[in-house]
């Protein structure tokens, strides 16, 4: 990892603290667009006894419940898609200033057309699906989960404000005086759409930044992977840790591990940055001479950004190691039998410990 690029790279990461705290600012807005549907809902629970309702007025209710959660979600995507696409356009804008003020470009580096940073927003795909269709599929996961709970209230002729606990939760007093949370489906709903948020964010971020590494690709050398150095990272991301892909069709580059979608879309929740390993100043032309070396962040605070997430995990004692791989493959690993690359497949799938022991039985 040359000097130039952990220099970028560290811009990169450092970068990343800021989606994560626009990610949070997105997820309050649609938590309370959530919040507002949860209160329509209980009001249309609340306009009658549930449990004495006949079949039909039952099934008229489930209908107007179902427009008021597809119109909620059609809120709430539409709220998530607006601050995407403004962050699509910070987003490459943030890049070229980075290849701008790394390689000393005095007119600038290229943005891609705005039109494609607008279209990027829909294209996007997370595990191999659009925003847009995650969103439709939470808003009718939504439906479902509302009915089946309305559903076995009535069967059990539970009273209206125990049915509508059921969907929105509510906090009661238990026996000892304690406080009781239950929770109610609408939160699961909430998790969701958390997730989708900054799911969503960080892969638009990385798909903007891919697209202003490819209209400045007379720069650029190839991507580099970043993933976080701490013990929530997944072994999928770990495996990837600071590996090259190739900048026009992502083909993995002296290693084996495909691209999968890219940073941030390959899995939910991910973390994973993506950076870039640009030309040498020599090789630009330019006369200067190399940056000093950088740091990347880990959860032991800064580390030199030569350390992968295998330098990373040596680092580590062996009850930290223990925690994070699990004890029979921690065991496995500290006595040379696999490697960091071992405990997945080839395909991204995880092996199971059984699995392991069968591949490497001595």
């Amino acid at each position: 990892m040359g000097a130039l690029e952990e220099w970028i790279a560290e811009m990169f990461l450092v970068h990343s603290l800021n989606l994560l705290r626009f990610s949070a600012d997105v997820q309050g807005k649609i938590v309370a667009l959530m919040g507002a549907m949860s209160k329509e809902l209980a009001a249309k629970l609340g306009e009658g006894e549930v449990s004495s309702y006949g079949k039909q007025r039952l099934a008229a209710l489930l209908r107007e419940s179902n427009a008021v959660i597809s119109s909620h979600y059609s809120g709430m995507e539409a709220e998530a898609m607006r601050n995407l696409l403004g962050m699509t356009r910070i987003e490459a804008d943030y890049t070229a200033k980075v290849l701008t003020q790394g390689l000393k470009i005095e007119l600038g580096a290229k943005l891609p057309p705005a039109t494609y940073l607008e279209k990027l927003v829909g294209d996007t795909l997370i595990k191999g699906a659009s925003s847009a269709n995650w969103w439709k599929r939470q808003a009718l996961d939504t439906q479902f989960r509302f009915a089946s709970q309305v559903r076995l209230g009535a069967a059990q002729g539970e009273t209206t404000s125990t049915i509508v606990a059921r969907v929105v939760g509510t906090n009661a007093k238990a026996a000892g005086g304690d406080t009781e949370v239950m929770p109610g489906i609408l939160k699961t709903s909430e998790a969701n759409a958390r997730a989708l948020v900054h799911s969503s964010v960080q892969a638009v971020a990385n798909a903007a930044r891919l697209a202003s590494f490819q209209e400045n690709a007379d720069l650029i050398e190839c991507l580099v992977w970043l993933a976080t150095l701490d013990s929530h990272t997944c072994l999928l991301c770990a495996m990837r840790d600071l590996h090259e892909y190739s900048l026009d069709d992502q083909e993995p580059i002296n290693h084996t591990h495909e691209w999968a979608g890219g940073p941030g879309t390959i899995h939910f929740s991910c973390r994973c940055v993506l950076s870039t390993r640009t030309k040498t100043f020599k090789d630009l032309g330019i006369e200067l001479d190399e940056p000093g070396e950088s740091t990347r962040p880990s959860d032991g605070g800064a580390v030199s950004s030569k350390m992968n997430f295998k330098d990373f995990l040596a680092s580590k004692d062996k009850a930290w190691r223990a925690e994070y791989l699990g004890p029979g493959r921690a065991e496995m690993y500290e006595a040379g039998k696999i490697t960091l690359n071992d405990l997945m497949n080839l395909k991204g799938r995880k092996l199971t410990l059984e699995e392991l022991q069968a591949k490497y039985a001595r």
